[in-house]
């Protein structure tokens, strides 16, 4: 057994149909498996060795694929750096996953010490025509294929080890529902290194569909290469569509793309006017993914569900069962919000993290995931959302969570989003702060109305502060712990934050 199995069967079923588009050409099946067979063997000569942890860094989309493929092939077991790491940072995930090679660009980020460099130009270069290629490894199902990074928003990131066997069961989980797959097009703008985007990559490949990368991440980029490549879909992160749709509307782009058959936004929550943004732009139907680099895809929404429900965050994807429990991990009755827990089928779920026992006991019990979110899941398998378990701030003695009013502030006029977070004032009274970032400039919100609302969930104490942005992480979720010392140095400067009262 092998990750790329289900690529091979591809390969062999259908060599000369389209796997990949990018900087202008096309590959087939047989000509991308070639391609990654070079590299692999490259890297095998360069000493690279089933077993060998491998780091791959400052990759463009289509270095970066190929990289991940050959690494697979060879049963390397790769870990993709965002750009935004710092060295601290990269050194640190180094020693943890014991990486003895590093893939990366000429000029792309320092190289931790202790860690073989290995620069990718110099490994892929035009294949000689009779070059033999190492086979792929077989007999891997227990062995790690790759450790991918949580998105570390409370902390410094978890690592989440997956062997070739769960990525095989995963992906056999996720093809039911797939939006791909023979004869789409689909273009994946954002860091392939992202639990969520490298997922969806896989599986389009593994499904027999072909793949669309760009050449950077310009989302001046997004329309002429959808319309280039007559991409069916459209894959990108929150914090990328959050760019994408600031280009469009200072573009003025033409209205929705007609061969644009859907739009998969993933990594973090979206947003209404976001999501209005891309669909008046780009697409009618906007769809919204919920899950985890632990777990993958577990629910997806889309717009007829949120004209039943705005606070829907998807229904259950098939395959997987959610329950929301109390403290005690009881199962609370259908619609009830408690904290969320997940399980799919047996082995498409990551079992724990790498090298963490502690956060392992925390969040993977009696064979159920916990992502730490609250939520409710109704009758009907459908999935709301209220915010992060550590996020609930204690504000006068009442607990408050921060996604409910988030909601409730993002669905007013005006507002593009909002972040909930406990602030600390100057003279020691802790309140809660809502930093709205406004959809236009100058900002046209109803300050009072924003006050209002946040009072009547939050208390009279409650502060609003109106923003230019959220610090994000590359997935597009809020670094709440950067935004509540920022909120706190304005008020201590007696700037940015009104009292609600």
């Amino acid at each position: 057994m092998n990750a790329l199995d289900s690529l091979a069967r591809q390969v062999r079923a259908q060599p000369d149909a389209p796997a990949l588009i990018s900087a202008g050409q096309t590959h087939s099946f047989r000509q991308l498996w070639r391609r990654v067979a070079i590299l692999a063997t490259r890297l095998h000569g360069a000493g690279v060795r089933s077993g060998d942890g491998i780091g791959l860094a400052g990759l463009v989309p289509e270095s970066h694929l190929l990289a991940m493929l050959a690494c697979a092939r060879l049963g390397a077991v790769s870990t993709s750096f965002t750009p935004s790491a710092t060295a601290a940072e990269r050194a640190q995930v180094a020693g943890r996953h014991g990486l003895k090679w590093w893939l990366h660009r000429a000029g792309a980020a320092s190289v931790p010490d202790g860690v073989q460099p290995l620069a990718f130009g110099e490994l892929a270069g035009q294949a000689a025509g009779g070059e033999k290629v190492v086979p792929m490894a077989r007999g891997l199902q227990q062995q790690l294929w790759r450790i991918l990074l949580s998105s570390g928003t409370t902390g410094s990131a978890k690592s989440i080890a997956w062997t070739h066997g769960q990525r095989l069961r995963l992906e056999e989980r996720s093809l039911p529902s797939f939006a791909g797959g023979p004869g789409e097009r689909m273009l994946v703008f954002a860091d392939l290194g992202i639990g969520f985007t490298g997922s969806q990559l896989l599986t389009q490949l593994a499904s027999g569909g072909c793949l669309v990368l760009p050449g950077n991440a310009n989302p001046a980029a997004v329309v002429p290469l959808l319309r280039e490549s007559r991409a069916t879909r459209l894959v990108t992160t929150t914090a990328v569509a959050f760019r994408i749709a600031e280009h469009l509307a200072r573009a003025d782009e033409a209205e929705p793309l007609p061969h644009l058959i859907s739009v998969l936004v993933g990594g973090a929550a979206a947003p209404p006017a976001l999501l209005r943004a891309l669909e008046e732009k780009l697409c009618r139907n906007v769809q919204v993914m919920y899950g985890s680099t632990e777990a993958g895809m577990l629910a997806r929404s889309d717009p007829a569900g949120r004209l039943r429900a705005a606070d829907t965050a998807g229904q259950l994807l098939a395959g997987i069962e959610g329950q929301a429990v109390d403290d005690a991990d009881q199962p609370l009755p259908a619609g009830q919000v408690g904290r969320l827990r997940f399980r799919g089928t047996p082995g498409s779920i990551a079992t724990g993290y790498f090298g963490d026992d502690a956060a392992t006991a925390r969040s993977f019990r009696e064979g159920w995931f916990y992502p730490g979110d609250l939520g409710a899941i109704d009758a009907g398998r459908n999935l709301t959302l209220r915010g992060r378990v550590d996020d609930v701030v204690n504000a006068g003695g009442a607990k408050v969570a921060p996604g409910r009013i988030e909601q409730v502030l993002n669905a007013e006029p005006g507002v593009l989003e909002s972040a909930v977070v406990g602030v600390e004032l100057p003279d020691g009274r802790k309140v809660v702060a809502a930093a709205i970032v406004p959809s236009s400039q100058p900002p046209q919100v109803d300050h009072k109305e924003l006050s209002r609302k946040l009072r009547a969930e939050a208390g009279k104490q409650a502060v609003v502060a109106i923003v230019k942005e959220l610090p994000k992480n590359d997935n597009g979720k809020v670094k709440r712990q950067a935004l509540a010392r920022a909120l706190a140095k304005a008020l201590a400067r007696g700037g940015a934050a009104k009292p609600a009262g």
